[in-house]
């Protein structure tokens, strides 16, 4: 009896003396939050467990060490975070080890810097050709460096420049620009830039409304600009490096860094379209319709009647108005001369008792298109004829076209057989020949928007903001939740 029990004390023994915690912690960043845009100090809380316990915690950011988080049952700690510039998401995460020296990461969080310039930017971003200027109250020569935003030692081109000089920026895309004093070190102005594909949006994550965001298609590029009041749209001008933006009480611009922010139009509007030639800009409110220019200067459209929705034709020529004419019950279609709005022409028949809506100046001042229910009609200005063009299975929603004429797309909502079973097609149809494609097919709207160059197709699908080639291949999710997207 007693060498049995000296026996099993010894296996006990051995199996105690053998036995080593391979069990890494758990660890999980609980602020900030994925996709939060953070502050110049910003706090960091972090929990982790371990079955035996926590050696240390350390925070990386962007995969280099910053600072160590401390505490108990969460552990806390505070960085100064002014170094790091806006243009993209940085990616933090905590590393827990414990006493045995098992170390395991927390999921990564994604921030953003809130670093708008509190005065107007200097630099001005152009887009065709792709380039920047600055501005500087001295007439002195800058040093200009162009750094590679990922590798901050990388510095790609430099160039020694006056103020006022148009600096090609050529093949690049995502850059770091640092303007300084010729031969000096002191860096006067610096600003991270996309000169890549780029588009806006809205976010349901943020749950106050107030912030758009600008986001590359190619890059890893994105800006969060947030403001003060609520944001219901957002458009750009990227020929003047300006955003536009619907508040409440009216129309407000900023450049693309969220510096200069100022309202230039009061007023109740419910939709604005840009001229991505001009910058001028279409606002509409329940009675009035405005032309807007870049520098606040405005000018009423007379339309007698209650306007429903306008916008530039496709090279940005001609205004494009849907309205009920007063003493009329039903929508017609109507264009206008920008240079002199005095002169309105009605496009769509005025006898029949249609709603017609989505003007299409498909061939610019030749073939205007325009729909009514599941019909879609074209207009020969040529000889004011109007006819039936193609008739579809569903109810239209939304109709684009290329800037160039090629082809144009249609959304339509088509009801199946049980109650709610409802999806939505998105066709492609050339011109003039009529080949129709379907592209797309939907649960949700999707909200279609076609890129200015007719090369991709930016939409919603089951709340993701999604990109494609015009032929509806080559998809891709860019942003989990967005909404209210433009170029």
């Amino acid at each position: 009896m007693r060498k049995n029990v000296i026996l099993f004390i010894s296996v006990i023994f051995l199996f105690a003396c053998e036995y080593r915690d391979e069990v890494p912690p758990a660890v999980h960043i609980a602020r900030p939050e994925d996709g939060q845009m953070v502050a110049d100090n910003m706090e960091i809380l972090v929990a982790a467990t371990d079955n035996t316990s926590i050696r240390d915690v350390a925070i990386t950011l962007d995969d280099h060490y910053i600072t160590d988080v401390t505490g108990n049952p969460f552990m806390r700690a505070r960085w100064d975070n002014h170094t790091l510039d806006d243009g993209r998401f940085h990616i933090l995460r905590a590393v827990a080890t414990d006493r045995e020296g098992n170390s395991s990461d927390s999921p990564p969080v994604r921030i953003l810097v809130h670093s708008i310039p509190t005065s107007e930017s200097p630099i001005t971003l152009h887009a065709d050709p792709k380039g920047f200027s600055w501005l500087s109250i001295s007439g002195e020569p800058y040093d200009i460096s162009l750094i590679n935003p990922e590798i901050p030692a990388d510095t790609l081109e430099g160039y020694t420049a006056y103020p006022d000089t148009f600096l090609s920026v050529n093949h690049l895309t995502d850059l770091l620009i640092q303007i300084r004093p010729h031969d000096t070190d002191t860096v006067t102005y610096e600003r991270y830039a996309s000169f890549a594909p780029s588009f806006v949006f809205l976010d349901i994550r943020d749950d106050r409304f107030q912030s758009a965001y600008i986001r590359s298609i190619q890059t890893p590029f994105i800006r969060r600009i947030t403001h003060e009041k609520t944001i219901y749209s957002v458009q750009t001008f990227p020929g003047r490096d300006q955003v536009n933006y619907l508040l409440s009480d009216g129309l407000y611009q900023s450049k693309s860094d969220g510096s200069g922010f100022e309202r230039i139009q009061s007023g109740n509007f419910f939709r604005m379209d840009v001229n991505h030639y001009t910058g001028d800009i279409l606002l509409l409110s329940y009675q009035t319709v405005l032309i807007c220019h870049p520098d606040g200067e405005s000018k009423e459209i007379p339309f007698k009647g209650y306007p429903r929705d306008i916008r530039w034709s496709s090279r940005g020529e001609r205004i494009l108005l849907t309205g009920i004419p007063y003493k009329l019950e039903h929508q017609r279609i109507y264009e206008i001369d920008p240079q002199n709005p005095d002169q309105i022409t009605r496009l769509s028949p005025n006898e029949d008792i249609r709603h017609y809506s989505f003007p299409l100046d498909i061939d610019p001042g030749n073939h205007t298109l325009f729909t009514s229910d599941s019909t879609v009609y074209h207009l020969n200005h040529a000889d004011g004829s109007v006819r039936t063009l193609a008739r579809f299975d569903g109810d239209i929603l939304q109709m684009e076209g290329d800037p160039e004429g090629r082809q144009f797309f249609i959304v339509l909502r088509k009801q199946g057989f049980m109650v709610g079973d409802t999806h939505y097609d998105v066709f492609s149809l050339s011109w003039p020949g009529l080949e129709k494609r379907l592209i797309l097919s939907e649960p949700a709207e999707p909200d279609l928007r076609l890129s200015p160059s007719g090369e991709h197709l930016l939409y919603n699908q089951n709340g993701h903001l999604c990109i494609s080639d015009d032929e509806g291949q080559n998809e891709r999710i860019l942003e989990n939740t967005g909404y209210g997207q433009d170029w």
